[in-house]
């Protein structure tokens, strides 16, 4: 009987090894969590330090930035057309060089630039990131030219209205790159069977090249959607 409860004791006692395992495993989870928590905070928490319009689109167009730096990163990845690998590499390098320009221009606002997306915006990178083929081609493609359709808009108002110089300057700097953007993004579009979307349309009415009457999706931008009147 003693030989038999002592088997007893060692087949219910825990596996060392495994309970290490678990516990590494749980705390890899939470740091992951705290990271993805503290990132998307930190979001919330620059918006509501944001109390002019200028600041928040900054705010706007640093998640907005961050956005298609990793969307464009994706694209490089899994696309197979070389037009849209080339398209993504493009819009990473410039926009990689636009961070930096933005975060000199945050620090000076007395704000910090955000390093992770807000959930929705993560949710959305992984709905895209889940496409493949073509089909990720187009929803890549139709999300940057709706980006920086915004984008354009945006960066040419702040350019004539912000208050504060220096976002007036950067807004002016780096409106020509985003145009140039945005012709490589409709002509990418247009080769691989999308409307061109040279020009917006009312709602309801009908797309050129299109056989529905209306448009829809999700989008980021690098602008925002509300900045005081903007966003990416």
């Amino acid at each position: 009987m003693t030989s038999a409860m002592a088997q007893q004791r060692t087949t219910d006692s825990p596996n060392p090894s495994q309970t290490n395992q678990g516990q590494t495993n749980q705390g890899q989870s939470g740091a992951q969590a705290g990271a993805q928590s503290g990132g998307s905070g930190q979001v919330s928490a620059e918006l509501q330090k944001a109390d002019t319009p200028d600041k928040l689109f900054l705010i706007h167009t640093a998640e907005g930035n961050m956005w298609e730096m990793q969307l464009a990163q994706a694209a490089q990845q899994k696309s197979q057309n070389q037009q849209v690998k080339q398209l993504a590499q493009r819009i990473q390098q410039d926009h990689q060089q636009m961070a930096q320009a933005l975060q000199k221009v945050i620090e000076q606002q007395g704000l910090q630039t955000p390093q992770n997306l807000s959930p929705e915006k993560q949710h959305a990178l992984q709905v895209m990131q889940s496409q493949s083929g073509e089909d990720f081609d187009k929803c890549f493609l139709s999300a940057m030219k709706a980006d920086h359709a915004k984008d354009v808009s945006k960066f040419e108002d702040m350019s004539k209205i912000a208050k504060d110089d220096a976002v007036k300057q950067f807004a002016s700097q780096q409106l020509p790159t985003l145009q140039q953007h945005y012709q490589q993004v409709q002509q990418t579009a247009a080769a691989c069977g999308l409307p061109s979307g040279t020009e917006a349309s009312p709602a309801g009415a009908r797309i050129p090249g299109s056989g529905n009457g209306t448009s829809s999706g999700t989008s980021g931008g690098t602008s925002g959607g509300t900045s005081g009147g903007s966003q990416k």
